[in-house]
């Protein structure tokens, strides 16, 4: 038998949205035979106005640096904060998202807890969801700060935040994530380190990113919205078969079901361990495809929904 996986972040539940939608870009040859230094001016426009559009950050008077993902964000902000604050640590309060602390250990930082550690914060927690920003936050991790994830956004004005494209949209291959930063020296310092690492982020995934935010703009049915009603909808199948789980529900929130007990034999959660939570939890993604969702509920429920449901 085929086991479940829901380990994964993947937001498979917003594919169903762009099939509908059915975009289609072509980009010019000539776009791809070149290095690209530095991110497009353009790019940064569409992602100030998508923020300004979905309320969840201040961008006005803000500097925008883009990547090839979040987690390349994280990496180089701790490099280069590391050597601003004059620090060899870093630390997330746990539970956390489980590469936190191998991408410190990348950037050359201790994994520990002290008065000069960089402290990274998410906001809503994976996996718990709960929005706490601590005083003392270095980067305010925000790729789950969209509609689709909390039901009020928060409008954070914090120095540093971090978003991605694969949460924001679901485009998770498309490799595209954004810093916004306060500070103009170092918004430069890690543009610097992007492009020595990287030897310039790829033309063709920033024209993919652009064309793909821009299609949300003043629309009048966006991925956010169709993502919250999904989500939505599988939290509310979940509750009705809570007191069926062989498992204790610890908290549902967004894309990630929270849970205490032994993870079902025909399921592949993420053990809570590795995410520094308690022994006995794991995490589930109900922000996995339709098909897993569906096998998911239908091994618990004496009402069966049909397969062929997109949901």
């Amino acid at each position: 038998m085929n086991r479940i996986d829901m380990s994964w972040g993947s937001p498979a539940f917003l594919i169903p949205y762009w099939k509908a939608f059915s975009i289609q870009q072509s980009t010019q040859f000539n776009n791809q035979m070149q290095y690209a230094y530095g991110s497009k001016d353009s790019l940064k426009t569409v992602i100030k106005r998508i923020h300004e559009q979905e309320n969840n950050a201040e961008v006005k008077n803000k500097h925008i640096v883009v990547a090839a993902g979040a987690t390349q964000i994280i990496l180089g902000l701790l490099r280069v904060l590391s050597e601003v604050k004059k620090t060899n640590s870093a630390w997330a309060n746990p539970p956390h998202f489980s590469r936190f602390p191998h991408l410190a250990d990348f950037a050359g930082l201790k994994w520990e807890k002290n008065e000069k550690s960089l402290l990274v914060t998410t906001i809503p927690n994976n996996p718990t969801g709960t929005q706490v920003l601590y005083k003392k936050t270095d980067i305010l991790d925000l790729t789950y700060n969209w509609p689709q994830y909390v039901q009020n956004v928060k409008k954070y004005d914090h120095p540093v935040m971090v978003f991605s494209l694969s949460k924001a949209t679901g485009h998770a291959s498309t490799r595209i994530g954004w810093a916004i930063l306060e500070d103009k020296a170092l918004a430069e310092a890690l543009e610097r380190h992007i492009e020595y690492s990287t030897s310039g982020l790829s033309i063709v995934a920033q024209n993919e990113a652009e064309f793909i935010l821009n299609t949300q703009i003043n629309r009048d049915f966006t991925v956010f919205e169709d993502g919250r009603l999904t989500l939505n909808a599988r939290t509310k199948l979940i509750n009705e078969i809570k007191d069926d789980l062989p498992f204790k529900i610890l908290k549902v929130s967004g894309m990630f079901l929270w849970a205490k007990g032994i993870c079902p034999k025909e399921i592949i959660g993420l053990d809570g361990r590795s995410l520094k939570g308690p022994k006995g939890t794991f995490r589930l993604n109900i922000g996995c495809s339709s098909k897993d969702f569906i096998e998911f509920y239908n091994l618990f429920s004496k009402n069966k929904l049909d397969k062929d449901v997109i949901i």
